[in-house]
C-alpha cells in the first residue's frame, strides 16, 4: 500500500532490468507487456500506458512481426477498454493487422480482424482517416501521454 510496489510488481521490475542490461529485447518487451496488462486489468491506466508503449518502441528493434502484431494488439485493446482513444485504438489494430496480413491466418489475426472490425462499426467515418494514414496513427499511438 502507499505506493510501494507489490511483488508483482517487484518481479516485473527485475525481469524488465536483468532482460535490458542482457541485450534482450525480445525478452525486455514480454517482461513491459505483461505487467501494463496487469496494471490495465487492475485499472492502472497511468502505469499501464508507459509499459505498453516501451515494448512496442522495443519490439520496433525487432524483425518479428508477430511479436509486434501482438504487442500492438494488446495495446490497441487497452487505448480501446480505458477510453483513452478509440481512433488510436484503431490505428494500432490496423497496425497489427497489416503486421500479419502476408502470413497464414491464425487465431490471433482472426481476433485482430475481428476487433477491428468490431470498432470500425462504433467509430462509423471517424475511422477512415485513421484507414488512410494508419502509420502516422501508429506512431501518434506511441507518443500518447496523460495529462
Amino acid at each position: 500500500p502507499g505506493g510501494q510496489p507489490g511483488p508483482a510488481e517487484q518481479t516485473h521490475g527485475r525481469a524488465r532490468k536483468d532482460s535490458a542490461e542482457a541485450g534482450e529485447t525480445k525478452m525486455e518487451s514480454a517482461a513491459s507487456v505483461s505487467p501494463a496488462e496487469l496494471e490495465a486489468g487492475l485499472g492502472k491506466t497511468r502505469q499501464a500506458l508507459p509499459l505498453y508503449q516501451h515494448a512496442l518502441k522495443l519490439d520496433s528493434q525487432l524483425s518479428d512481426a508477430s511479436t509486434t502484431a501482438i504487442d500492438a494488439y494488446s495495446y490497441g485493446l487497452f487505448l480501446r477498454d480505458s477510453g483513452l482513444s478509440p481512433e488510436l485504438a484503431y490505428a494500432c489494430l490496423l497496425k497489427a493487422q497489416s503486421l500479419l496480413q502476408k502470413s497464414e491466418p491464425t487465431p490471433e489475426f482472426n481476433s485482430i480482424v475481428r476487433a477491428r472490425k468490431e470498432l470500425e462499426k462504433k467509430l462509423a467515418g471517424r475511422s477512415a482517416k485513421r484507414s488512410a494514414e494508419p502509420e502516422a496513427g501508429f506512431r501518434e499511438a506511441l507518443a500518447l501521454t496523460l495529462p
